[in-house]
């Protein structure tokens, strides 16, 4: 991942972490339980401001006006920890990712979601993964 650059690490991050939240709700339950639990709004509290929509297979990430991406993903059966691949559909200029794909893995537990990104392939684990985010999901309340 060294030379990507910032915007990108952040978003390969994010799907990382959304990727590790499925994978925890998915773990034992059938694909659709774990969509149910990651979807909603989601939003950091580490300074970065980063916030999250999943609604059906699409995933909107956002931290700022110049670092946003749109995508849309799956959550691939069978996988533990629980696997996101995500496609980019539209970014913030200049859109030169449009059509990467990026993997990581996810977990939801409290109303917390945790997402650690991969290259190529998703990490290991949480603590492998090249970029990591927590972000709690947003209520009415």
């Amino acid at each position: 991942m060294q030379g990507l650059p910032r915007f990108r690490k952040s978003f390969l991050l994010i799907l990382f972490l959304v990727t590790c939240l499925l994978s925890a709700c998915a773990s034992d339950a059938p694909a659709g339980t774990a969509l149910e639990q990651i979807e909603g709004d989601w939003i950091s509290h580490d300074g970065r401001r980063t916030s999250i929509k999943i609604s059906g297979d699409s995933l909107h990430f956002y931290e700022r006006e110049d670092h946003w991406y749109a995508t849309t993903f799956i959550l691939p059966a069978g996988t533990k920890p629980q696997q996101l691949r995500a496609t980019i559909t539209d970014s913030a200029p200049p859109k030169k990712d449009i059509g990467e794909v990026v993997v990581a893995i996810i977990n939801v537990e409290n109303d917390t979601l945790r997402i650690a990104v991969g290259g190529e392939e998703p990490p290991a684990t949480f603590e492998h993964g090249s970029g990591h985010y927590e972000l709690t999901r947003v209520t009415g309340d």
